[in-house]
């Protein structure tokens, strides 16, 4: 219960506890990557199937902006009813209970649910503290991980979560593999199939 963390981490809790993420970026930004995707707010209409979850990395970071992209395309394609919480959603407070700040994430952890629980959301379509601190010990993790995917010899590697992806490839640019192996969120993988399925049944005209 006692909380203990690195002091290097309090510039990523101040961002969480003042602005619900860790990069501290206005809230108000936070729909701002769904702009002209034709993308509903819970506030503009609740009757949907699904609430998507954005999370932090996918609403603030810019490669990871690229993948929620991908997502929306992959879900409008399909025809499945969604909406985002936009300005109101904040971040789920998981990263700082993993490196220590159990208050933060109880304070989150009640917003959110109070939020989710004002729009009766039934299903959701949504990691770790590491990507916020530096390897005191040993080898670097995503380091680690890198040259064991660049021991595979394959030619590209795809991941399922937006810390992931800015670890590997950090860790892809730090070998100077990053042009050799891509890194690639699995929505953008099935995005990119699509796309070039699309293509390829054009008639011409």
């Amino acid at each position: 219960m006692a909380e203990a963390y690195p002091k290097e981490l309090n510039t990523a809790l101040k961002g969480l506890e003042y602005n619900g993420n860790p990069w501290g970026i206005g809230y108000d930004k936070r729909a701002d990557w769904a702009k002209g995707l034709d993308v509903k707010t819970m506030a503009d209409d609740s009757n949907v199937d699904y609430l998507l979850w954005v999370g932090c990395a996918g609403s603030f970071d810019d490669r990871s902006k690229k993948v929620s992209t991908s997502l929306v395309k992959i879900l409008q394609k399909a025809g499945i009813s969604f909406a985002i919480l936009g300005v109101e959603e904040k971040c789920t407070g998981d990263f700082a209970r993993k490196v220590g700040s159990e208050m933060l994430y109880q304070m989150m952890a009640r917003e959110n649910i109070e939020t989710l629980n004002g729009y009766n959301v039934k299903k959701i379509i949504a990691g770790g503290g590491r990507m916020w601190m530096e390897e005191k010990i040993g080898k670097r993790i995503n380091l680690e991980r890198s040259e064991e995917i660049v021991g595979l010899q394959v030619s590209s590697v795809a991941v399922g979560c937006p810390f992931c992806l800015t670890m590997i490839e950090d860790g892809m640019k730090e070998l100077g593999k990053e042009e050799e192996i891509k890194t690639m969120d699995i929505a953008e993988i099935v995005e990119k199939k699509w796309r070039k399925e699309l293509v390829h049944n054009l008639a011409p005209l």
